[in-house]
């Protein structure tokens, strides 16, 4: 996948739960043989963790892969 493809979208019922899943994905995204085939780029979406205007300003500069987010921070950044 390209930088600003997304392949996955997990969509979490509370932040905690958010955090927790992204949190795993980056942990098991960062060691062989996933770290060698790609480097995927996962992306929360949570309120209460930055602004609306930072989560979109780190989608364009970083791009995102997997997206982990709330429903309501989602369809904010949507």
């Amino acid at each position: 996948l390209r930088p600003a493809e997304v392949g996955a979208l997990i969509i979490s019922p509370t932040r905690e739960l958010a955090l927790q899943t992204a949190n795993v994905f980056t942990k098991f995204l960062s060691v062989p043989p996933f770290s060698d085939i790609f480097a995927p780029q996962p992306l929360l979406l949570i309120g209460g963790f930055r602004s609306i205007a930072e989560d979109m300003s780190q989608f364009h500069q970083f791009g995102a892969n997997i997206i982990v987010a709330t429903p309501g921070r989602f369809e904010e950044f949507m």
